[in-house]
């Protein structure tokens, strides 16, 4: 009996470390480099709204690859851009996208080559 209540005694506490895992998990902001948000095929559309027209903000998204040469050499002015306190005043948020990691965003956009810019301002997408 004491045996059978000490199992039950841990089971619960080991569910309630899981389910505070969980909740931490759950509630843990995108990861974002410096003030560079990292978007995925998950949580693009929640974070930019931007089929909606009604975007969180404006953004400046950059549609790259790790091996990329060019994304490479153009992540240090991008970095610069978004650490700019002017830019973020005006609610501007610089996000980068992965697109070997995330083809479904990157096949709904278009994106053939790298990097690739898009702007989402006010409803509207404007393509660098």
């Amino acid at each position: 009996s004491l045996l059978l209540t000490m199992m039950t005694t841990s089971t619960a506490l080991l569910l309630r470390l899981l389910f505070c895992l969980l909740l931490t998990l759950w509630l843990t902001p995108l990861k974002v480099f410096g003030e560079i948000v990292e978007l995925t095929d998950a949580t693009f559309e929640h974070e930019t709204q931007a089929s909606t027209g009604m975007t969180t903000g404006s953004w400046v998204v950059m549609f790259k690859a790790k091996n990329c040469g060019h994304c490479k050499a153009m992540m240090p002015e991008f970095e610069t851009l978004a650490q700019d306190e002017e830019l973020k005043e005006q609610g501007l948020v610089f996000a980068t996208v992965d697109v070997p990691s995330n083809r479904k965003t990157a096949l709904r956009f278009d994106i053939r080559g790298f990097p690739v810019l898009l702007y989402f301002h006010r409803g509207d997408m404007y393509r660098y």
